[in-house]
């Protein structure tokens, strides 16, 4: 006698879905200067340098009026700073020079984000809790240096601004990227430290 097993298409529907999970979609810029890809691994300054500089954070604060500003958030990285907001085209321009002219500054990356800040929904748009559980992941995973990275979530999209020391820093990192719930989209910004 057969065994027969019956499955409608809504159960077809949940086991495929569940088998093949969806995957964020990941954008990888390498922000690695020449200067540094010219050097060895042993001497490209990457090493042992907090990328997050609180002093550079305070000056890209400073530099953008938070009365103009306040919906703007930033990822930073040894002297790259990614903004991340909805703004006019004039007013990025602005926000780009503003923050190009400040010192320590070496390139500026604008990423459009369409969330509404601080919307009063109770959804968490400016993306908490994900960064959150993502620099502690990055924290437990003795591959990844936490420090040399800058995580900033905003909706369901992650900015990672930072120095990889090693391709299996690389891979642990995306490995923990890919398997955060609630990711649709991967920015990582990286300088090559190796």
């Amino acid at each position: 006698m057969e065994n027969i097993i019956y499955f409608s298409t809504l159960s077809l529907a949940l086991l495929c879905s569940s088998v093949m999970a969806t995957q964020p979609i990941i954008e990888e810029i390498d922000v690695t200067s020449d200067d540094q890809k010219s050097n060895s691994k042993s001497n490209c300054g990457c090493q042992n340098e907090v990328p997050g500089d609180m002093s550079l954070q305070v000056r890209v604060m400073d530099a953008l009026p938070n009365e103009k500003y306040e919906r703007v958030h930033f990822c930073i990285a040894k002297g790259i700073v990614v903004l991340i907001g909805d703004l006019s085209s004039e007013m990025k321009q602005d926000a780009v020079r503003r923050v190009q002219a400040v010192e320590g500054v070496k390139k500026v990356f604008y990423e459009p984000s369409t969330i509404a800040i601080g919307n009063g929904s109770g959804i968490d748009a400016d993306g908490t809790a994900l960064t959150t559980s993502i620099k502690g992941q990055m924290q437990l995973n003795f591959n990844i240096n936490a420090s040399n990275y800058t995580v900033t979530s905003v909706g369901k999209v992650v900015y990672i601004a930072g120095v990889v020391t090693s391709a299996s820093e690389r891979d642990s990192l995306l490995k923990i990227l890919n398997n955060e719930k609630g990711v649709s989209k991967i920015k990582l910004f990286l300088i090559k430290g190796y």
